[in-house]
């Protein structure tokens, strides 16, 4: 017998999602009040006493005294147990029209399909076994969103990237340790620190917002982050400083100049070597003493914000001063963050979203880390108001448009 619980504790959800195969950071109970405009319902079903399902729920409030719910990567459970899904999918239909809901929106946790992203066929490492579950929750009523390909097609990218530790337990792919190996040859130091940093990345994700010309967080949401996530946070930042390199790279110039004055005429291969060696050394410096009249002795290069939670770290948000693009930080920004999760007992590392065609600049990036691509079964809707459903797909997205608009003038 299956027994719908509607007010389990934060503890006992946690203990539950935690250990759970589908464990995800959006079913944290902490994820619960992230944003303060939406309020957390907590869950849960029971099989003879004990829990076998969970999801933490957002409410939102839209008009007329009617709300939005909203269910991230979840019900936390066993997708295709039927009996269960469609026990879950009937109770919360119940609880949510008693709650004056509008309508109810499940981005589901179940993963789909996955695959390596650098196989050129894409050959997924299981068969796909959806159909039961997609009939599961059309025979409750729910209407599937599709299987949409981009990352503004629904709230959560319905694919994203993810390394996972016994794929790189070997070491990381060949391109991935040159990058290391460039950023300590040009002085960069990777620090792992605590909310006093959050300006300084702030920065970098400011840099990132306007190449991409998007509105990402402020700082507020991270402070939030650090307050309910605690030591479960990463923040990892990338530096260099310049007065060190500036020194540094005259003390290399030196040697390199001895070397040619005392090289021999019988070795040109060598010369032009030296040469080449010389001519680089050059414009690093010259590339560091113009930055350290703007930066000061040390710049902000890279900076990546994640939260570790279960068996899984998610990398929320990472951002790049572009000034600095031709000095490889953000790739050793990304493994130290993995090295510590993985350390730490973490099973993979999501880098985020990714369009499903793979073919943008960011999933080039991510390609480097040969991670695998895990593509969500996507999001269901439930109506029970149909005229402010309409209204929030139609004209909401009219309304936000403009307001960014009118904003971004100001």
């Amino acid at each position: 017998m299956y027994k719908f619980i509607k007010d389990i504790s934060p503890a006992e959800l946690d203990a539950f999602v935690e250990q759970h195969p589908a464990c995800h950071l959006l079913q944290s109970s902490a994820w619960g009040h992230v944003k303060e405009n939406w309020e957390p319902y907590y869950a849960g079903v029971e099989e003879n006493g004990k829990l076998v399902a969970t999801a933490v729920i957002l409410s939102r409030p839209v008009i007329f005294g009617k709300t939005f719910w909203y269910i991230p990567r979840g019900p936390i459970l066993d997708y295709h147990n039927q009996d269960l899904l469609k026990f879950f999918l009937e109770e919360i239909i119940k609880w949510s029209k008693e709650k004056s809901c509008a309508f109810l929106r499940i981005d589901s946790g179940y993963e789909r399909s996955i695959h390596y992203m650098d196989d050129d066929d894409q050959e997924p490492l299981f068969p796909l076994n959806d159909e039961t579950i997609l009939a599961t929750f059309k025979e409750a009523n729910f209407e599937h969103q599709g299987f949409t390909m981009q990352m503004d097609e629904s709230i959560q990218p319905r694919f994203t990237a993810t390394v996972y530790a016994e794929d790189v337990a070997d070491g990381y792919p060949r391109r991935i340790r040159r990058f290391i190996k460039e950023s300590e040859k040009n002085y960069v130091e990777i620090t792992k620190e605590g909310p006093e940093a959050l300006p300084d990345f702030m920065f970098v994700l400011s840099c990132t917002e306007e190449e991409k010309d998007i509105n990402l967080r402020d700082q507020s949401y991270f402070e939030r982050l650090f307050e309910l996530y605690g030591d479960k946070v990463q923040l990892y930042m990338a530096r260099l400083p310049l007065k060190k390199a500036i020194e540094s790279e005259k003390i290399k110039l030196q040697e390199l100049e001895e070397n040619m004055a005392n090289l021999p005429e019988s070795a040109p291969k060598r010369k032009i070597q030296l040469e080449e060696q010389i001519s680089s050394v050059k414009r690093f410096s010259k590339f560091f003493e113009d930055q350290h009249k703007i930066d000061g002795d040390e710049a902000i290069l890279a900076g990546a914000f994640s939260v570790h939670y279960g068996n899984n770290t998610e990398i929320l948000y990472a951002g790049m001063n572009r000034t600095y693009s031709k000095i490889s930080a953000q790739v050793p920004v990304f493994i130290e963050t993995m090295e510590e999760a993985f350390e730490a007992g973490a099973e993979k590392a999501s880098m985020g979203g990714i369009p499903g065609t793979e073919d943008d600049g960011l999933t080039r990036f991510k390609r480097f880390f040969r991670p695998r691509v895990v593509e969500y079964l996507g999001e269901f809707d439930y109506v029970h108001n149909s005229l402010i459903y309409w209204a929030f797909n139609n004209l909401l997205p009219i309304y936000t448009k403009i307001r960014k608009k009118l904003s971004g003038n100001n």
